[in-house]
């Protein structure tokens, strides 16, 4: 009977005192041994009085257990909930970091899993977001700091067993998807602004050019991580490309037969870029051939004009214009029309060289 009394006053007394336990997840482990312990002794002293231990003690811990840890969520749910709202990262990260260990006695609750489900995704959201709005301004260090954020709290979710896998990827695979984001925007808003410059000035038009070949050659790494993700950022890469190439087309048309060299090596170099920045695909084709019909055109003018004198025609300046326009005739159907008064020229240098010939001779 003392020994009776004796273990109900210590099955009170750890129940009383649930304060010191009932929060920290080691000692409550360890009161639920104990309350295994008391239970088991207990079931046998009122055996051999022909009583009951009712109720038994663990069922009780367990139940206490339970019920803080549900409170200790609500807690730290609405903290970090409050965190994520006032773009406080670190704050929702630490409320997070204080619910995982409670997280044995919660993980099989399927409202409570949906709940933290949810304030990871958005603590996810908002670190990806501020690291792209980080990364576009050059702010290198801020940058790395949210990386680094990222290792830990991979790792932190990770830690919440049971939870299903983040819909994109862990937040170190979403930082390098934002990094490449803020990349492409960087290179659009940059684009957008060479072909709004003045182009009287050649060597700075040629810096244009050279630049643009760049911004494009500097997608070309990162294209396979952003294409089709954003739609409004395709939306706005197709838009790029068709104002960059109407550009080239209208410095094309107002450049002379010297200049138009220079261009149509651009639209070599865009094309062999453009291509691998797919999807979205060119709108109107490749580049090249329609700046080259254009310079086909302009070095056929220039033979046309040269044999148009009647005297002092200039062999090597028609030479020279024959083979530009020969070399830039595409070889697409479109340069059908420019081919044929390339012909019709050389038949035309050909007679005229014959009839040279037949009056030098003539003349002895």
């Amino acid at each position: 009977d003392i020994l009776l009394k004796a273990t109900i006053d210590l099955a009170k007394k750890i129940l009383v005192f649930q304060i010191a336990w009932v929060r920290d997840p080691d000692r409550a482990t360890a009161v639920k041994g104990l309350a295994a312990r008391v239970d088991e002794v207990a079931g046998k002293l009122v055996l051999v009085m022909g009583a009951a231990w009712d109720p038994p003690m663990l069922p009780q811990v367990e139940r206490l257990v339970r019920e803080a840890a549900r409170r200790c969520c609500t807690e730290a749910l609405a903290g970090a909930e409050q965190g994520i709202a006032n773009k406080q990262c670190g704050k929702a990260f630490e409320l997070l970091v204080a619910l995982q260990p409670q997280w044995p006695e919660l993980k099989d609750d399927s409202s409570i899993v949906l709940q933290v489900v949810g304030a990871f995704s958005k603590l996810q959201t908002l670190a990806c977001q501020d690291f792209i709005v980080h990364s576009k301004a050059g702010e290198a260090t801020r940058a790395g700091q949210i990386r680094e954020f990222a290792t830990k709290f991979d790792a932190l979710r990770m830690g919440f067993e049971g939870l299903p896998p983040a819909a994109g990827g862990p937040l170190k695979d979403c930082l390098v998807l934002g990094e490449a984001t803020a990349t492409v925007e960087k290179q659009l808003i940059f684009l957008v602004a060479e072909i709004a410059k003045p182009t009287s000035d050649a060597k700075l038009l040629q810096l244009s050019l050279s630049g643009i070949v760049q911004a494009f050659e500097a997608l070309v790494p990162i294209w396979d991580l952003v294409a089709g993700q954003e739609e409004a950022l395709m939306v706005r890469f197709s838009e790029t490309c068709t104002s960059v190439e109407a550009w080239v087309d209208g410095l094309a048309a107002a450049s002379s037969s010297a200049d138009v060299g220079s261009l149509l090596t651009f639209a070599e170099e865009y094309d062999e870029r453009r291509t691998k920045l797919s999807p979205p695909e060119p709108a109107s084709g490749k580049l090249q051939p329609r700046i080259a019909l254009q310079a086909a055109d302009k070095h056929t003018t220039l033979v046309e004009a040269e044999l148009a004198k009647v005297d002092g025609l200039n062999p090597i300046k028609l030479l020279d214009a024959f083979k530009a326009a020969a070399a830039a005739l595409p070889r697409e159907s479109s340069g059908v029309a420019q081919r044929a008064r390339l012909t019709s020229a050389m038949a035309k240098t050909t007679e005229r060289m014959l009839k040279s010939f037949r009056e030098a001779i003539t003349a002895g």
